[in-house]
Parts: C-alpha cells; structure tokens; sequence
C-alpha cells in the first residue's frame, strides 16, 4: 500500500518537475530571443 503510494508520489513529482524545468526552458528561450531582438533594433536605429 505505502509503495505504491510513494511510487505514485515520485510520477506526479517526475511529472511536475518536468513540467516545470520545460516552462523554465521556454521562459529562457524567449527572454533570449527578445534580449537578442532588442539589441539587433537598437543597433539599427543608432
């Protein structure tokens, strides 16, 4: 009973972990982008 309780523990903690190392990723991803983004214009305009 109490090992498949914890087993069902570790697969929702393996799955919300994930689930937030991805936002996490997708977070970075985009602050980049924007960062890259924002300096490309503002060469361009000065």
């Amino acid at each position: 009973m109490s090992m498949r309780f914890s087993t069902k523990n570790l697969q929702l903690f393996y799955k919300t972990m994930l689930f937030v190392y991805k936002l996490y990723i997708i977070r970075f991803i985009l602050v980049h982008i924007s960062h890259y983004i924002f300096i490309e214009t503002f060469n361009l305009l000065y």
